[in-house]
């Protein structure tokens, strides 16, 4: 499977949290995304730990310390090593570009330095699979859709899909497509807006509609994501 160069990341973790840290690892990787995790058992004998590691960190271009209270807790942890030297390597790009890309998988403080940055929550467990979407979107320059709608609406009522929230990696322009999945009876103001609207039918039981939207950049990058509505009888 051939994988990018130029988005490799670096995982940063405390052994403690080494269950999570091989769920994001097979996450991103799942998603065509060079992954640099370094662990013990990949060093040969003889290798030197500290400078294998700052190759690797030198060879990322993202670096992804995955925060928990254990990693704020252990002041003494190798993670930490790893942390202060990609300090360091983020000079190299400036305050304009991202490097790190903070992660935390419990509520903790992160490290003040990325006091600043945009950081990317998992938990709670419900919260996982779109905090995995926004980080593919950060390294891969990907769109995000996002779509809601109310929850429950009576037959007849007047309802609204909104997916005005998605965004591009670069505030750029989006295009959408909404469709009803599976096809039945839902005939949308516009397939092509990005918060189009439509008369919920007459339903004599509680009926579940579901709506697919699709956003797609200028680059041609895309995302897709679904809505559920249930239409209540009047």
């Amino acid at each position: 499977m051939h994988l990018s160069n130029r988005n490799k990341v670096f995982i940063c973790y405390a052994r403690e949290d080494i269950e999570k840290s091989s769920r994001i690892y097979g996450d991103l990787l799942n998603a065509r995304i060079g992954v640099l995790w370094m662990d013990k058992k990949r060093l040969m004998v003889g290798q030197h730990w500290p400078n294998e590691i700052r190759g690797t960190i030198n060879e990322c271009r993202y670096f992804m310390p995955l925060f928990s209270r254990t990693w704020i807790e252990k002041t003494n942890g190798y993670f930490h090593n790893e942390f202060n030297y990609a300090l360091e390597v983020s000079k190299r790009y400036g305050q304009d570009a991202r490097f790190f890309i903070p992660v935390r998988l419990e509520d903790c403080p992160v490290r003040p330095e990325l006091d600043d940055v945009e950081r990317i929550d998992l938990f709670p467990e419900s919260r996982w699979e779109d905090g995995i979407r926004t980080l593919i979107q950060i390294i891969l320059h990907k769109p995000k859709a996002v779509a809601k709608a109310e929850r429950f609406v009576k037959s007849g009522e007047i309802v609204t899909l909104y997916g005005n929230e998605s965004r591009s990696f670069d505030e750029e322009e989006l295009w959408y497509y909404w469709e009803e999945i599976p096809k039945r009876t839902i005939a949308l103001t516009s397939n092509t807006e990005a918060n189009p609207q439509f008369v919920a039918p007459v339903v004599h039981h509680d009926t579940v509609f579901t709506f697919r939207l699709k956003v797609r950049d200028a680059k041609g990058h895309d995302d897709s994501t679904i809505a559920s509505i249930t239409v209540e009888p009047f």
